[in-house]
């Protein structure tokens, strides 16, 4: 039953919550498989790793402990030559710090092993959740859908499918052949967004972009 609360974007995946926790109410019957929204009998699940799981435990120093980072509410996006970066940010950093974060995800690294963008790297876009988004991959092959999270541990970017919503499409963007983001009107008309302004706080963000130690001034302190 604990592991239920490592399943990511909980107000998305309610139904799913609800449907494993019924079945393990019920003794996790092995002839009754929960079932997933669609109907289908769910066999895996998808969670958040932590601490023995491989990943390190992280977060925030509060009161002797440490808190996670929280929700992934953007992700922007920077070219780098030939390479995307993507530079998640965080809840709790927009409420504690002036300036935004300028470091960019590895796979499976703890964030003090993260890369820092500088201003040789081209900021493209920011990706919000329901953000239009394509990523053309390395074989030619596209995936469209609307933004829903990212993973911190593998660069995949998980949308849901413009068609079938229920459906989601996941992909490393660090090494696809482009990464584009959309407008959609009223209408339903869409327009590529070829290049936006980085923003913090309603503000254009300062570029060249603040470095760690010009940042590490949030009341919160990493650990």
């Amino acid at each position: 039953m604990a592991d239920l609360e490592r399943i990511p974007d909980p107000a998305v995946n309610g139904p799913l919550i609800e449907s494993l926790t019924d079945w393990i109410n019920a003794g996790s019957p092995l002839d009754a498989p929960p079932v997933s929204p669609q109907g289908q009998p769910i066999r895996r699940v998808r969670l958040w790793l932590d601490g023995r799981n491989r990943v390190s435990r992280e977060g925030l120093a509060v009161r002797g402990g440490i808190a996670r980072f929280g929700q992934i509410v953007r992700v922007d996006v920077f070219r780098r030559g030939q390479n995307y970066v993507l530079v998640p940010i965080n809840v709790v950093d927009i409420a504690t710090r002036r300036f935004p974060p300028t470091l960019a995800l590895r796979a499976r690294k703890p964030r003090k092993d993260w890369s820092e963008v500088t201003d040789t790297d081209e900021f493209l876009f920011s990706i919000h959740r329901g953000s239009l988004i394509r990523i053309t991959l390395k074989n030619g092959k596209a995936l469209e859908g609307f933004f829903r999270w990212c993973e911190p541990s593998t660069l995949r970017i998980v949308l849901s499918d413009i068609l079938r919503p229920g459906d989601q499409l996941a992909a490393s963007p660090t090494h696809a052949l482009s990464v584009e983001k959309f407008f959609v009107d009223r209408l339903g008309r869409r327009f590529p967004i070829v290049r936006e302004k980085r923003t913090w706080r309603g503000k254009i963000a300062p570029w060249p972009a603040k470095t760690v130690s010009e940042q590490n001034n949030a009341s919160l302190v990493e650990a």
